[in-house]
């Protein structure tokens, strides 16, 4: 390549596209600490409280007709950063999808919301993802559902995510289009959704010096955080994309 093009070494790589990276002998870790308090300080948080979780347990979001409305492109400015911050902050990627159903007509309760969220991020900016170089090849999916957890339309959310031995590679969340009728059905749709990313998932591994453009090919073994679904599928055998999803 420098044949063709002109190129410098300047070392180690320590920042890509936002991303901070620390490479150590164990393994890499990768986090948007810089990102993460610039986000604090410009929508003035910095002296806000802190807490220990995105979102209150005890609060359910809803459209919230009679509240008072709020500034929508300040609201939508936080949830778009908030977004870029995923990349690497998958512990406040529900919470902010849930935030960023409302930016239409935002009320004060969903910027409360929102700004309980840049107080968690203010507490855990150095928060990241740790790639260990002790790890095997066997993948493993992780699938989950909030029953009826919209109060608005009594939707579910789907969550899950790939690891691929010790290391976390790929996430999802996503609002299921209907309404199951049962915490079964839910977690069933969510397991179900989880079989189109598997297959999009890449062997790729940030430990290696190149990516396979192949889809992963290992068995995958599925796991289930809910009994109800565990019975579901135990009762009969589940085929999809023609991959069998094993459970522990």
């Amino acid at each position: 390549m420098q044949a063709e093009f002109e190129m410098s070494m300047i070392g180690e790589l320590t920042h890509f596209l936002g991303l901070q990276i620390r490479q150590q002998d164990l393994g890499i870790f990768l986090s948007q600490s810089k990102n993460a308090k610039n986000l604090v300080k410009k929508f003035g948080l910095e002296s806000a409280s802190s807490v220990r979780t995105p979102m209150s347990p005890n609060v359910k979001l809803t459209v919230d007709l009679l509240g008072k409305s709020v500034d929508p492109s300040l609201y939508r400015s936080m949830i778009g950063s908030l977004l870029y911050l995923t990349a690497s902050r998958l512990d406040i990627s529900y919470s902010v999808g849930v935030c960023a159903r409302y930016q239409a007509n935002p009320k004060e309760s969903h910027m409360t919301a929102l700004k309980r969220i840049i107080k968690y991020v203010k507490t855990t900016a150095e928060f990241g993802v740790w790639y260990s170089k002790d790890t095997n090849s066997v993948l493993a999916g992780y699938s989950d559902a909030d029953w009826a957890g919209n109060a608005d339309d009594r939707k579910s959310t789907s969550g899950g995510c790939f690891y691929v031995g010790n290391n976390l590679v790929s996430w999802m969340r996503k609002k299921q289009n209907s309404i199951s009728l049962s915490t079964a059905e839910a977690e069933y749709i969510a397991a179900v959704s989880m079989a189109p990313k598997r297959k999009s998932t890449p062997a790729w591994n940030p430990l290696r010096s190149r990516a396979s453009s192949s889809s992963y090919s290992a068995p995958l073994n599925l796991q289930f955080r809910d009994g109800d679904a565990y019975k579901a599928f135990s009762e009969r055998q589940v085929i999809f994309l023609d991959e069998v999803f094993m459970w522990t």
